[in-house]
């Protein structure tokens, strides 16, 4: 049985657009709790492609998500699909952090 620690003790990686909290990571899953911080686009530009299907689900804050070239507001409560190999990229234009739980699924 694996035990997830809690959020505060885990390191943050990614960078200053988007802290990354990988809470745990095994066998082709990742499961992160990530923040965007207020006036990023992740990636800065063009598109982000993953090895893995990548579900996310918000928590606080809102984002603009594009996937397949369709936009996409994002708020608490929604629930965002990326197929592995899909482009696709995020953009919060507010004055929030948005708070996300993303896992991975190869």
């Amino acid at each position: 049985m694996h035990v997830l620690k809690k959020l505060e003790e885990i390191s943050i990686s990614g960078s200053e657009a988007c802290r990354v909290r990988k809470m745990f990571e095994e066998k082709g899953m990742c499961f992160e709790y990530d923040v965007i911080m207020p006036h990023t686009r992740i990636p800065v530009e063009g598109y982000a492609i993953h090895e893995a299907d990548e579900f996310c689900l918000f928590i606080k804050g809102q984002v603009i998500a594009c996937n397949d070239g369709v936009e996409v507001l994002m708020k608490p409560g929604c629930v965002n699909f990326n197929p592995k190999g899909e482009p696709h990229w995020t953009k919060n234009d507010t004055d929030e952090e948005c708070h996300i739980v993303t896992v991975m699924l190869k």
